[in-house]
């Protein structure tokens, strides 16, 4: 009996120290968490950072409510009238940055189909989508305790047959 309490003793002693975390490198992950290195060929030299070296999701602050998400979906199907390849079924998402100031930048851009395969669509659709988002009036800066943060947003146009149907987050 005192070999299996033994036994016990030292599994749960080997189970706790294995469980003990590390100090986890916070700053590290933040700056991992969507944020977008700056790329000399393809970004703006003008965008700048507020807090350097990281970005916050655009989640962490009340950026994504359900109103905003309405307007904004909305003013992109005015400004993005056009149609795609008919044969075309898939997402296409671009990525960005919003600085303290409320400016955007580093946009990223990705096309798939419906199997999550990478596809090719012409750059001219990735140049209106970011003029639309850049054009849009009515961005929420990413404020928490009186201080504004630079954050991460996508948006995503969800196409089926050539035609927009849905625009998320």
């Amino acid at each position: 009996m005192l070999s299996i309490r033994l036994i016990h003793f030292f599994l749960c002693l080997l189970l706790f120290t294995a469980c003990q975390s590390q100090e986890s490198p916070k700053e590290e992950v933040l700056s991992m968490t969507g944020f977008i290195p700056h790329d000399d060929e393809a970004d703006d030299p003008n965008f700048t950072l507020c807090q350097a070296g990281y970005t916050y999701p655009y989640y962490y602050f009340d950026i994504n409510r359900k109103r905003d998400k309405i307007d904004l979906a909305n003013y992109l199907k005015e400004q993005l009238k056009y149609s795609f390849d008919a044969d075309f079924t898939g997402y296409l998402t671009l990525r960005f940055l919003m600085n303290c100031e409320g400016k955007l930048g580093r946009f990223r851009s990705e096309a798939m189909n419906t199997q999550w395969q990478a596809v090719e669509v012409e750059a001219q659709y990735w140049k209106d989508m970011e003029q639309a988002l850049l054009s849009y009036p009515n961005w929420v800066l990413g404020e928490y305790e009186g201080k504004t943060y630079d954050y991460n947003y996508y948006v995503s146009l969800k196409i089926e047959t050539g035609k927009i149907k849905e625009i998320l987050p």
